[in-house]
């Protein structure tokens, strides 16, 4: 029977030795059954020992599971050196917010000043929002990593009382774990671009696709409150291979559907984004986005756990297309 293991270092010792296994399948007790009864036939043969007594190593085998910060995604190993802890500090300082805005604004930035450390790659220089601006601009970051886990260690208020008014002050520091991915592909499946940057309340987007091979689309949107929910496939859209040369529109304008940009209830506006991804058209990837269905809306550092868990990062390319939107003006009675 054949079966599939790899072995990535080896210690041979006097009369024992140890394996780092890469296993495919759950086979791993019978192959090192085999492995020590073809090692005792031939150190038996090359000492032409025919009576010997006893085992040829120390004792029965030990296997124990080693469970590190891996994933293993579509056969793929992504090794320990790619999931980074790292410590992400933001400060907000804007007015005509509310608090909740303005926490959501700073533990966004403080995201951002986790992947920048952790990638090594600086984007946005300050930790200090100061404007709109970054707060669109901190998206581009999760291109260079993705949160799989976080937790906030340090949140305080305070206020620039030097102004009139007083500059309300977020200051927050969270512990996150980073996924880097390590080889990312240097050849892209797809560009996007959004009709616009931004919206009114109540307006309607649309996103064109321009496919540079054959590739698997995915739309998901992260809302203003960090939830992302898959926009397609759908009900209505199911997946299908987008080929080169060729634009995709979504919505498909014969579909019927509308995707209608909304301002969340008693906020002036809004920063969101559309989170793209494209991955070969090649069968191992055809319904890999399915698992994404069990639920209407994720997390954000859940959403990205579950997709390294789910498909090889390295083989993705992904594009985050930013945009406000903000509330409209009530006509005066």
């Amino acid at each position: 029977m054949r079966m599939t293991n790899y072995v990535i270092p080896y210690w041979l010792m006097d009369n024992y030795y140890h394996l780092l296994i890469k296993s495919l399948d759950v086979n791993l007790s019978q192959a090192l059954r085999q492995l020590n009864a073809i090692c005792a036939q031939k150190f038996n043969k090359i000492h032409n020992i025919n009576n010997i007594i006893g085992f040829l190593f120390q004792e029965r085998m030990l296997i124990t599971l080693l469970l590190f910060f891996m994933f293993m995604l579509n056969g793929t190993l992504l090794e320990a050196k790619r999931i980074l802890e790292v410590e992400g500090r933001a400060e907000v300082r804007i007015t005509g917010i509310t608090p909740e805005e303005g926490w959501r604004i700073a533990k966004r930035r403080a995201r951002a000043d986790a992947i920048e450390k952790a990638s090594g790659i600086r984007l946005l220089g300050s930790t200090v929002v100061k404007n709109g601006k970054l707060i669109a601009d901190y998206i581009k970051t999760l291109s260079r990593g993705l949160i799989i886990g976080e937790k906030i260690i340090k949140q305080e208020g305070d206020w620039i009382k030097e102004t009139k008014p007083w500059i309300p002050v977020y200051k927050i520091a969270i512990k996150a774990k980073v996924a880097i991915p390590e080889n990312k592909r240097k050849i892209r499946l797809f560009t996007s671009e959004l009709n616009k940057f931004s919206f009114l309340d109540g307006e309607k987007a649309q996103i064109t696709i321009f496919a540079l091979d054959n590739v698997y689309i995915s739309i998901f949107n992260i809302s203003a409150d960090d939830k992302v929910k898959m926009l397609y496939p759908n009900p209505y859209m199911p997946y299908k291979i987008i080929t080169p040369n060729k634009k995709y529109v979504f919505p498909d304008p014969d579909s019927g559907v509308r995707l209608q940009i909304m301002v969340t209830k008693g906020h002036k506006e809004d920063t969101e984004a559309f989170f793209i991804i494209g991955l070969p058209a090649e069968k191992q990837y055809r319904n890999v986005f399915s698992i994404f269905k069990n639920k209407k809306t994720y997390g954000l550092s859940e959403f990205f756990k579950l997709l390294c868990k789910t498909v090889d990062i390295d083989a993705i390319t992904d594009e985050f297309l930013p945009y406000s939107v903000k509330a409209r003006k009530r006509d005066k009675k």
